[in-house]
């Protein structure tokens, strides 16, 4: 009877230790002050797992490889939850800057989010620059691709289609509604950096398609 209740309570513990699978997100490149969960990054290959919140100081940024074929790289002064496994998949930008290069699927969902404080993006295999500006605006382009967007707490959204930058600032008003500003421009980012993070996963962003 003993053995039989140590045997169920070992089978729990490994299940909890399974509830998220983890997938494999190395960083691969960073300068100045780094940290995952307030402690510094000392070198290349430091894993990020799920629920890790990743922070950037001043002139710093790093890169991340997830499942070989997506790339992400969070600039200055930024704040990052990595919510990213098998079953769910979410980053959440609560402040500054996150642009990617997607290319491959890595969780069963299919699809990831992008939760800043006025906007959700739903994302699939494309690429994209976004900032949070204020706690009150966030911008978001859709660099080559298909993207979903809607506003922070939303049920529906647009989706947005460009081979060659498409974007959106998501602006809370004093009366608390979100608004939309179709035509920002194009700001923070440029094609070259773009092509940079995808020369990384060694794939190449064809301007004159939808990804």
């Amino acid at each position: 009877m003993k053995k039989t209740a140590i045997a169920m309570i070992i089978c729990m513990l490994v299940s909890c230790g399974k509830k998220k699978d983890d997938i494999k997100t190395t960083i691969v490149s960073y300068v100045g002050q780094v940290t995952i969960n307030g402690k510094a990054v000392s070198s290349i290959g430091e894993t990020i797992k799920y629920g890790d919140i990743i922070e950037t100081g001043d002139k710093s940024y790093c890169e991340m490889i997830l499942n070989e074929k997506n790339i992400l790289r969070l600039n200055e002064t930024s704040t990052l939850v990595f919510n990213i496994s098998e079953k769910e998949s979410s980053l959440d930008l609560t402040k500054g800057w996150l642009a990617g290069v997607t290319k491959k699927i890595f969780s069963k969902e299919r699809t990831y989010l992008i939760k800043t404080p006025t906007a959700v993006a739903a994302i699939r295999g494309t690429s994209f620059c976004t900032k949070v500006e204020a706690p009150d605006s966030t911008y978001f382009c859709v660099c080559n691709g298909k993207i979903e967007l809607k506003k922070s707490g939303g049920e529906t959204g647009d989706m947005v289609e460009s081979p060659h930058h498409s974007a959106r600032r998501f602006k809370k008003e004093g009366d608390k509604t979100i608004s939309i500003d179709k035509n920002p421009g194009l700001l923070y980012h440029n094609d070259e950096g773009i092509e940079a993070m995808a020369k990384e996963i060694n794939v190449t962003v064809d301007w004159t398609t939808v990804d």
